[in-house]
């Protein structure tokens, strides 16, 4: 999936993969990067991500550090890690969502400067990458609320305190984690 960031002149893609298998996380991200070129690029383990909404604020989120001169690492693909992971440390972002030799669902996110690049880079993506291009892994489900609660140290009760309900209120308790980023500097 393509969204349009106006503000920043960019275009996030947000692609999931099912069945894939990763043998070395480090060669699968060289190898991306060799194939797609020198683009912002970040591969997550899909059972992190609270959904379309999560990636989008905190990309938002690095890019907006970025431009104020707040940001926490020297690269924006670094900078978007520690937003969605809600992480002051590189090594814990990547420890929590990063992808392992046991992931299986992978999502890769990266910006271009516009659409047609985007879609490209995503032809030459889904060759690069094994398993099956699934988009919906991206999205937030029952399946992914333990280890997501678990993950961003939520509690039932912190749930229950929100206005929304559900996976709703587990979404935005990620996304409000994830911005408390920018607030605590």
């Amino acid at each position: 999936m393509m969204i349009e960031l106006p503000e920043h002149k960019q275009i996030l893609s947000v692609i999931g993969f099912t069945n894939s298998i990763v043998s070395s996380p480090t060669h699968l991200l060289h190898t991306l990067r060799k194939n797609l070129g020198t683009i912002p690029l970040q591969i997550l383990d899909a059972a992190y991500i609270a959904g379309k909404q999560h990636v989008l604020f905190a990309t938002i989120n690095a890019l907006n550090a970025f431009q104020q001169g707040n940001n926490l690492s020297a690269h924006i693909e670094v900078e978007i890690l520690l937003y969605i992971s809600a992480q002051r440390q590189i090594s814990k972002a990547v420890e929590l969502i990063g992808v392992k030799q046991q992931t299986r669902h992978v999502a890769v996110i990266f910006l271009t400067s516009n659409r047609e690049e985007a879609e490209r880079k995503e032809v030459k993506l889904q060759q690069s990458i094994s398993g099956q291009r699934d988009d919906s892994i991206i999205n937030l489900n029952e399946n992914k609320r333990p280890p997501l609660m678990k993950a961003f140290n939520i509690s039932p009760l912190q749930l229950q305190a929100t206005a929304k309900q559900g996976l709703e209120a587990l979404e935005a308790l990620i996304i409000e984690k994830s911005a408390m980023l920018a607030v605590s500097r």
